[in-house]
């Protein structure tokens, strides 16, 4: 078995706040003018876990390569473990980790997993031979890997993704950026990742910037979120907080149900695997609702609970200019 998360010791510096964003702007010309970041501003402290959240082309993805100094702002500041990203592009660089949606590509895929994470980490990153094949068995155990020693290309889509989430982390960054670290990943793994980030982040003084779009890695993982929408952030807060923005009771139904229409308070239907209807007040809306069934002779099961993430995320996916936002 290998030592605990933090046996070689870390060497990124410790900054009150990891990523300070202010008014940062960010156009693309083609196919037409879009702006992908409109004035996004927020901080993230030391050894914080921050999600962002949005829907595809939301620009989180853009926001995250402004901050690893993959792109250039159009307008507004951005700095990273106290490096700004336009004016001391190596010093960010030299502080951060980043696990992308393509950073598999940048693996050698005639090399081992241990030869690319050795490589990485010493030739790239400076760090002793020694303290880097510590830090390699070390990480790999944490995380159930076990094969170091198979050529890259030989790897499944969720082992590269593994050597990917290890090599961002080997070198004691002050800042990890992960982009969707999830992917690929089976249950089993994924929880593992989250529950190894989550400790280096809280042992560590390691900040964490992870978009996303697994709630349950969101609420397991992230002390706060952000919502972004088309450019701009329109919220910031908890994940209890995020979910508290659907002020609506859920009743969920394991039934296909249609014909809904008259239960009093009903706000919303959103169907799926069961029924979910969003109403103000359960306790008006149950009788009724149990009226429908036992008119269509539909026996099933029915439960009563808050808003989930998704729900709330759903909220936000569909009124992203409601009075909410904060931009």
């Amino acid at each position: 078995m290998g030592q605990p998360i933090g046996s070689v010791p870390w060497m990124g510096s410790k900054m009150e706040t990891g990523v300070e964003v202010k008014d940062l702007t960010k156009y693309y010309t083609a196919p037409t003018l879009t702006k992908a970041l409109d004035g996004v501003s927020f901080e993230v402290g030391q050894g914080e876990v921050f999600g962002l959240l949005g829907e595809n082309g939301a620009g989180k993805t853009t926001l995250v390569k402004v901050l690893a100094t993959l792109l250039l702002p159009d307008r507004g500041t951005a700095s990273v473990a106290g490096h700004d990203v336009v004016k001391e592009p190596s010093q960010v660089r030299m502080s951060i980790g980043y696990a992308g949606q393509d950073s598999e590509k940048s693996a050698y895929w005639r090399l081992t997993a241990r030869e690319n994470l050795v490589y990485f980490s010493v030739a790239l990153h400076g760090m002793k031979r020694e303290e880097a094949e510590a830090r390699i068995e070390e990480f790999a155990d944490q995380l159930g890997f076990s094969k170091l020693d198979r050529e890259f290309s030989s790897l499944s889509g969720g082992e590269k993704q593994m050597v990917i989430i290890i090599r961002s982390l080997l070198h004691g960054p002050s800042v990890v950026f992960m982009d969707e670290p999830s992917k690929s990943l089976d249950p089993l793994a994924a929880r593992r990742m989250r529950d190894f980030v989550r400790k280096l982040a809280r042992d560590n003084g390691l900040t964490v910037m992870l978009t996303t779009h697994n709630m349950q890695e969101a609420e397991e993982l992230c002390d706060r979120l952000a919502f972004l929408d088309s450019g701009k952030l329109i919220f910031v807060g908890s994940p209890a907080e995020f979910k508290r923005i659907e002020a609506y009771e859920v009743i969920e139904v394991d039934a296909d149900l249609n014909d809904v229409e008259s239960v009093p308070g009903l706000v919303e239907v959103r169907r799926g695997a069961s029924t979910k209807l969003l109403v103000t007040d359960a306790s008006e809306a149950l009788p009724a609702l149990i009226g429908v069934l036992r008119e269509k002779g539909i026996k099933t099961r029915l439960r009563v609970k808050g808003p989930s993430l998704e729900d709330a995320y759903l909220h936000f996916a569909r009124q992203g200019d409601g009075p909410w936002a904060i931009s």
